[in-house]
């Protein structure tokens, strides 16, 4: 599959398609699509701001990021669980595992401190170091799913 083919596959036809599968080219064509229009759009952001207002500020700033990030997020949150629930089929599992690793994998993720700042969740230091162990653990078998071989 190509990068146009899969672009128009996940994005447009199959949107919501929870059913079917997805090949591997499908699901990485996709992924670099994603990683694309969000780095595009952030120095789109970053540009568009600059000009309307240089004295915005840091914070400012801040801001537009993570509403365009915001934003991005909703908007392919829906393909992304479909192709992955897809591709799960491909190697022959099935949608309630798919789903479920794939929610697991999201919510740890918010459990994870990614700035100065913090995560998203303020929890204590264990708790925040076992959803750092979940999270790492659902990456792997994500991983390992999206590079395994399609059963015949």
């Amino acid at each position: 599959m190509t990068f146009k083919e899969s672009i128009i596959s996940v994005y447009i036809k199959n949107y919501s398609n929870f059913h079917g599968k997805a090949s591997r080219s499908e699901l990485w064509w996709a992924a670099l699509f994603y990683f694309i229009v969000s780095f595009a759009g952030i120095f789109i952001i970053a540009f568009i701001v600059g000009m309307i207002n240089p004295t915005l500020g840091e914070e400012g700033k801040k801001q537009m990021f993570d509403y365009f990030s915001l934003f991005l997020t909703i908007i392919i949150l829906l393909p992304a669980a479909a192709v992955n629930t897809r591709r799960f089929h491909d190697v022959g599992k099935s949608t309630k595992e798919a789903l479920t690793i794939f929610v697991v994998y999201l919510l740890s993720l918010m459990f994870i401190r990614l700035t100065r700042v913090g995560a998203i969740v303020q929890t204590n230091e264990f708790l925040t170091f076992m959803m750092s162990l979940v999270f790492f653990i659902s990456f792997a078998y994500l991983l390992y799913i999206y590079v395994k071989k399609p059963v015949q």
